[in-house]
């Protein structure tokens, strides 16, 4: 009996969300590595109008183990590449094969997804017993491959045409193929007999599998009959993406330790993520609670109900089928809901509208390594109407620990010690509105579809990883104090929920073990699971007793754990298993060749983050290196070298699983203190790649002992690179590995050294860099970063450990005495035995950068005009410096030399030399042109048409200077230089001091005529815009238009919003006056106290005798003996009292603020002065003195009234003030009276009360306090409803502004003093409000130090030169 060689097919889908999704018809990278498949199969369908095309299907046999046999119809000879079966029929032979995706397309953009579909290796035969058996692998199951019936009736066929009589074929009817022959069994459709008829007619073939009957026949003939052709796409560029994002994930694993780190700050995405989960974690109830990392705040998301629906009815289906997956998910599902992961939402909250309402489609995975387990995955990724939940939230940043350093630091101690958290992410809640973007589809026993909602954080959501670290860190850093060492292994030795510590004694293992434990359970996780090489460890945690652990901790970035590293807790050894199940046999075992894929997938399943064993797997790298340089496709079987080296390579593979390396680097020098530790990283570089190997070397007591630290390969670039360079790109590897070491051990390295081979790189290293090309000049500033020159050593290439990574003369041995284990050899004697350099020369020719010497003779300006800002000066300093030269001239020829003030011809000399200065600098060209006209015949009279000057037709006059020809040269009445004008340039110093010149002649004023003036003398191009830039740079200007910038306008203070309390409680006090009476035949002065409740606005009026500060004392004695002591008093300080004349100013000085505070300090009051020359810091009572000054004039008929009669009026018009509507008066009659500052006072706008019998029993009383406190309530609340809205708009300063700073030059404004007579002065000191914003300063000026509003200061625009 035959049986089927099964090939390796694709495992099932694993581990974690990020791979693929099992009902979907994406191809993640998963598939991409371990498959040829999914492939996308074209099938086209095209009906015959006029000639149809018939053909038969030929009888075959099926055949599996047993002979078991099935007869069946094929369709062949199509361009489908794939070999179709049937899945009836499959399930029918009873079939065994490996699960692999497939997903078909048609024309039309349709598709259709097999996730079910298997791959077999069969045997076909002809329909008779005795046919010939030919193997087709690769055979791939459809759920119906739903082709055509047809039916061939051969006793007509045969009368009809001769040609086709005696053939041995059956005729049939309605008929279905049931297996489609691919392109890749073409040899089964081979003609090797054929019969023909007349042109037209049917054609009879023999193929190895029978006669077959195809051709064309008249439209009038015969059935219906279609034909079927099938292709190939041969695009793939989804799936390629996938393998080379897959090849870019494990080959960033492989280069952990070697890779230059980033220095760049955290993405505006990070730092919000960061951000929400600050805001949004707390603890709640003994575990933490978080949210959502929304992308956007205002995010909303499409319905995503039909989608996850349909998944669910899916995964219904699925479980219909396989009733143990069904009982797996549902027990899932009940023990969510038993320890409160998911609970059910009732038809209110399934209803009620939510913007970020998602459903997830969920999906089981499998573990290989973990059989039995099965983990449900919520599909994040999963999108509807093109957008998904991840699609939608932030990932975060990576907060997880380096997986290098942790497994270095696992190696330090003698004793270690692993645990895990168990379902670290379910430990975390998740806010409830957030819960609504975590709903799914499950159904109840009665098997009605219900909905759920996730309320902890799931396995899918890319904001998950980051959100569980940052949980875990935050719950340790409550405890950093108390738990230094746990907090430190929690933060530090954690790779997502797994803890890998090494410490010295099991009694500090089991106390650290207890601590971590303990922080864990405060922040309601749970690590278990613990392992440790001591017993007495295990005995005291009741630990997993196991004898080794699998230390693959990045399964999101291994396709399988087929061939992992281990560790042996017995032997305390690193040990490495080779999963030959998981692979053909015929594959590992040489006997079929592997396509490039395979070779691929083979490398990628192999986790070795260390490089212990890099040297063995580097052969592989390069291979595949080679096998991709040989242009083979991923599904092509490889050539015959390739094949050559795999063999070699499969020769190795055995010996993996006898590897054992020591866990610890060395327990018996690590104990006892070593001497020395030193670190010696060996580097080594062929044509075919690179390698570094570090070694520990510990020294103890004259003996020594190497141990291996770490290892990384790397293939040559496919670009051609010299030797010397690619040594130098290993040590630039042995560089950063050595530094990653360094930095991750917590012991003292005493000392390390680098070894090379190659005496180039050597003398690179030794001599300046800065000599050789960039390429060389680069890479050693980085080496030389991290080491020194000294440290660098030669060593023979025999007794380089590196050199078995990149030169496989000899097959790795793999035994514990390797030299790749274990070091050098002469590691381990004393240090004289060391190998010494060669005599060779110091430096290498070898990358020499290439030298060139240049000239450039530059003239340098003998005065620097940059440093002139007067063009006065300038003319007056050039003209001296050509005095000077003539004198020094007339000196040498016995004449008399120039003395005294400077002349007009010789000032006139200084601008002639200056403006051909300026015009040589900017239109050097134009000059030369017409310097030279011999040389132009046709530019006698102009410059080039390019030139800027073109159209001003410049020309030279006898100084030299360029002017402008213009058309008013007959002209007498204009003046030489009008008529021939200057050309200058706008952006030239000369030009600008010129123009600064006339600006600052004609007194910062007068533009247009400083522009007529200019123009009179010189043709300045856009001279308006040169002009504006001038005056923007003027400082006088500056200072001149320099005005106070206010501040946003500040919120109302408290005082203005201090509702529901006593009338007065809140007072503001101001002084107008004076006023004249009349007491007894002499005319006295008297002036008037105005205190405000900032709160109701009712005003206090009080007479005052005197301006001294007794009166004022007695004048607020009386305030509060009839309103009350007030809390706050506000006021404006010192001497300014608004209304007040000169008389008011020079008395209000004898009126001290020390004497006010020392007298009604003791009534428990607090008086606030707001500062100086700021009206509108008390805005409330100066706006009201205008109001009762207003009344006084309209109530007062005498001009001179007594105190009576002035008390009289004062009187009546505080109570006028105070009947005034707080508010706008109602115009509906029906509606309640404006609100009034006397109904806080009196209970009504006019203090009338209705007249009533009194009654003073109790319950009268009673009832009549309850009533006044009613009313007053709904005073304050009329108060809310109808004054507060009158005052929450602003009425200016409306934007933010610039604030002041200590250091500024400003101008204090002063409306009394003309604007040139401000003082200026420097601030010294700001105060800052509330609101952040500066509001007052201190101005230290000539006259004294002041405190001033920022209103009343303009900051001038000055530079501040530092001496």
């Amino acid at each position: 009996m035959y049986l089927p060689a099964s090939r390796a097919a694709a495992q099932r889908f694993e581990g974690k969300a990020s791979e693929y999704r099992r009902h979907s018809c994406s191809r993640k990278r998963k598939q991409a590595i371990c498959s040829t498949l999914p492939k996308y199969i074209w099938m086209q369908y095209s009906p015959n109008s006029r000639q149809l095309c018939a053909v038969s299907l030929p009888p075959c046999r099926i055949v599996r183990q047993n002979d078991r046999s099935s007869h069946v119809r094929l369709l062949g000879r199509g361009q489908s590449e794939l070999t179709l079966l049937d899945q009836e029929l499959a399930d029918l032979l009873e079939l065994d094969g490996a699960e692999q995706p497939l997903c078909l397309r048609w024309t039309g953009g349709t598709e259709r997804c097999e996730p079910d579909s298997r791959a077999y290796n069969l045997q076909i035969a002809g329909a008779k017993e005795r046919s010939k058996r030919f193997d087709i692998n690769d055979v791939r199951t459809v759920k119906e491959l739903k082709l055509p019936s047809q039916t061939l009736d051969m006793t007509k066929f045969s009368q009809e045409y001769s040609h086709l009589r005696d053939l041995p074929i059956d005729s049939y009817r309605d008929v279905r193929p049931r297996i489609l022959i691919g392109t890749k069994h073409a040899h089964l459709g081979l003609v090797l007999k054929s019969r023909e008829g007349e042109f037209g007619q049917p054609i009879a073939v023999k193929s190895r599998l029978g006669w077959t009957i195809c051709g064309g026949q008249g439209s009038d003939r015969g059935t219906n009959l279609h034909h079927y052709s099938f292709h190939i796409c041969p695009c793939n560029t989804e799936a390629d993406k996938d393998l080379h994002q897959a090849m870019k994930d494990y080959f960033s694993l492989d280069s952990l330790g070697v890779i230059k780190p980033d220095k760049l700050l955290l993405s505006a995405e990070d730092e919000r993520a960061l951000t929400l989960l600050q805001s949004l974690t707390h603890r709640r109830e003994g575990r933490y609670e978080s949210g959502l990392l929304w992308r956007y705040d205002d995010t909303r998301l499409p319905d995503s109900r039909s989608m996850a629906l349909q998944r669910f009815q899916c995964l219904k289906k699925r479980m219909h089928r396989e009733s143990e997956l069904q009982t797996t998910l549902q027990e899932k599902i009940d023990e969510y809901l038993a320890k409160g992961y998911i609970r059910l939402l009732n038809d209110e909250e399934v209803n009620q509208k939510v913007l970020c309402r998602w459903y997830l489609p969920g999906f089981p995975v499998t573990n290989p390594n973990k059989p039995g387990k099965v983990r449900i995955v919520w599909d994040a990724a999963a999108c509807a109407y093109g957008t998904s939940l991840n699609s939608a939230l932030l990932k975060g940043p990576d907060l997880l620990c380096s997986l290098l350093t942790i497994l270095l630091q696992f190696r330090e101690r003698r004793i270690a010690l692993t645990g895990d958290i168990r379902e670290m992410f379910h430990q975390v809640l998740i806010r409830t509105e957030d819960q609504f973007s975590q709903c799914f589809y499950w159904m109840n026993e009665r098997g009605q579809t219900e909905v759920y909602a996730m309320q902890v954080m799931t396995f899918g959501a890319c904001c998950s990883p980051t959100t569980a670290q940052f949980v875990k860190n935050a719950n340790a850093d409550r405890f950093a104090c108390d738990y230094p060492t746990a907090h430190q292994a929690i933060t530090k030795s954690h790779y997502v929920d797994d803890m890998l510590v090494s410490v010295d004694t099991e009694e500090q293992a089991i106390q650290l073990a207890k601590d971590v434990r303990h922080v864990h359970q405060q922040g309601g996780f749970e690590i278990r699971n613990w392992i440790s090489n001591s017993s007495m460890v295990l005995a005291a945690l009741q630990g997993v007793d196991t004898d080794e652990k699998c230390l693959d901790l990045s399964s999101e970035l291994t396709t399988e754990k087929v061939l992992g590293m281990w560790w042996n807790t017995t032997d305390d050894v690193f040990t490495y298993k080779v999963g030959w199940n998981r692979y053909d046999p015929a594959l590992l075992g040489g006997e079929r060749r592997p396509t490039k894929r395979e070779v691929l997938r083979v490398l990628m399943t192999i986790f070795d983050p260390l490089g212990l064993i890099s040297h063995f797997l580097s052969y592989l790298k390069i291979l595949l290196q080679q096998i991709r340089r040989s242009g083979v496709q991923w599904d092509d079987e490889i050539e015959d070298d390739a094949y050559d080296k795999w063999l070699t390579w499969l020769k190795v593979l055995p010996r993996v699983e006898h590897v054992k390396i020591s866990r610890c680097y060395n327990s018996e020098y690590l104990t006892n203190e070593a001497d020395e530790v030193q670190l010696h990283t060996m580097v080594d570089a062929s044509e075919n790649g690179m390698a570094a190997v570090c070694y520990l070397r510990f020294a103890h007591k004259g003996s020594a002992s190497c141990s291996i630290v770490a290892a990384k390969c790397r293939v040559a670039p496919l670009k051609f690179t010299s030797i010397p360079r690619l040594e130098l790109e290993a040590a630039v590897i042995g560089a950063r590995l050595s530094h990653t070491v360094q930095k991750a051990l917590s012991f003292k390295i005493h000392r390390k050294l680098y070894w090379s081979d190659s005496r180039d790189v050597l003398c690179w290293i030794n001599s300046d860099h800065r000599r050789y090309s960039q390429y060389v000049g680069h890479r050693i500033s980085e080496i030389l970063e991290t080491s020194e020159m000294n440290e660098w050593r030669w060593v023979p290439g025999k007794q380089n450990p590196a050199d078995d990574a990149t030169k496989w003369n000899t097959l790795p041995e793999l035994t514990p005495k390797d030299r790749w284990f274990n070091g050098a050899d002469f590691l381990w004697r004393p240090e004289k035995d060391w190998p010494n350099p060669p005599n060779c020369k110091d430096s290498t020719d070898n990358e020499l950068r290439p030298s060139l010497l240049a000239h450039h003779a530059s003239s340098e300006p003998v005065l620097r005009l940059d440093d002139f800002s007067s063009w006065e000066r300038l003319r007056r300093v050039v003209a001296y410096v050509h005095r000077f030269a003539d004198n020094c001239r007339n000196r040498g020829r016995g004449m008399p030399t120039a003395t005294g003030p400077l002349t007009a011809k010789q000032l006139q000399t200084a601008e002639h030399s200056l403006i051909r200065l300026c015009q040589r600098e900017s239109y050097a060209d134009e000059i030369a042109t017409l310097q030279n006209p011999q040389q132009h015949p046709e530019k006698t009279t102009s410059v080039a048409k390019s030139s800027s000057l073109y159209q001003l037709t410049p020309w030279l006059d006898d100084n030299g200077i360029m002017r402008m020809r213009t058309r008013i040269a007959a002209c007498h009445y204009a003046t030489d230089d009008s008529k021939k004008p200057i050309i200058l340039p706008q952006k030239h110093q000369t030009t600008r001091l010129i123009v600064a010149h006339y600006h600052r002649k004609y007194h910062h004023h007068n533009h247009e005529t400083v522009i007529n003036e200019i123009r009179q003398k010189f043709r300045i191009p856009r001279l308006r815009a040169c002009y504006q830039q001038v005056r923007r740079n003027c400082q006088q200007c500056k200072n001149q238009n320099a005005a106070p910038n206010p501040p946003f306008m500040a919120d109302l203070p408290p005082a203005r919003l201090a509702a529901f309390s006593q009338p007065f409680t809140h007072v503001g006090v101001d002084y107008f006056g004076p006023m004249e009476v009349t007491v007894g035949r002499r005319v006295e002065k008297r002036w008037v106290m105005l205190a405000t409740c900032l709160t109701i606005r009712a005003i206090h009026l009080e007479v005052v005798h005197s301006l001294n500060t007794s009166s004022c004392i007695m004048a607020l004695r009386n305030f509060i003996a009839r309103r009350g002591i007030p809390h706050k008093v506000y006021s404006d300080r010192g001497t300014n009292f608004v209304g007040a004349d000169r008389e008011l100013r020079r008395l209000n000085e004898e009126i001290t603020q020390d004497e006010f505070m020392k007298e009604l300090g003791c009534s428990g009051l607090e008086w606030i002065f707001n500062p100086p020359l700021a009206p509108h810091m008390g805005g409330s009572w100066e706006r009201l003195i205008r109001t009762v000054k207003n009344n006084l004039m309209m109530v007062c008929s005498t001009k001179r009234p007594s105190d009576e009669i002035l008390r009289n009026v004062l009187t009546e018009v505080e109570n006028i003030v105070n009947s005034r509507p707080l508010s706008h008066v109602p115009i509906d009659d029906d509606s309640a009276p404006a609100l009034t500052p006397n109904h806080f006072l009196l209970g009504s706008s006019s203090g009338l009360k209705p007249l009533s019998n009194l009654d003073d029993s109790g319950a009268a009383l009673k009832q009549n306090w309850l009533t006044s406190q009613i009313l007053a309530n709904q005073y304050w609340k009329r108060w809310v409803s109808d004054y507060l809205p009158e005052i929450t708009r602003r009425s200016k300063w409306f934007q933010q502004v610039k604030p002041i700073t200590v250091g500024d030059i400003v101008v204090i404004a002063d409306p009394t003093l003309p604007r040139n007579c401000w003082p200026k002065g420097k601030i010294i000191g700001t105060r800052v409000s509330q609101d952040g914003q500066v509001r007052s300063a201190t101005v230290r000026t000539t006259n004294g130090v002041y405190d001033r509003p920022v209103t009343k200061l303009a900051v001038l625009d000055v530079q501040r030169v530092e001496q």
